[in-house]
């Protein structure tokens, strides 16, 4: 029995731990989401993109967020498919990125 309530927990889990791509993984532009990764219940100018039945929240008029993040990376990816002539090969990418602006607008 607790084998089973210990594989049941741990596949429940399991979405927790995997980020496709890492906190990096430029999905969405959103600086509020690289911060806090449970965006789904925001009720603030980025519901436009999780929420945007939350977006009844905010009152009328006009609203803008201005956002900015930095974004350094390094990747190493082996790669042994057979057709190509040196196998494995290793590929390396760095991504640098010092300024990546964001603007989200919403008229209510």
């Amino acid at each position: 029995m607790k084998r089973i309530t210990l594989l049941l927990v741990g596949l429940l889990s399991l979405p927790f731990f995997s980020y496709s791509g890492g906190i990096v993984h430029n999905t969405n532009q959103s600086a509020a989401w690289v911060r806090m990764f449970a965006r789904d219940a925001s009720t603030s100018i980025d519901a436009v993109f999780y929420n945007p039945a939350g977006l009844t929240k905010l009152g009328d008029g006009f609203y803008i967020s201005l956002n900015s993040q930095t974004l350094f990376q390094n990747r190493l990816i082996t790669s042994d498919y057979t057709y190509l002539n040196n196998t494995p090969v290793d590929y390396e990418g760095a991504v640098t990125i010092p300024v990546m602006p964001s603007v989200k607008s919403s008229l209510i």
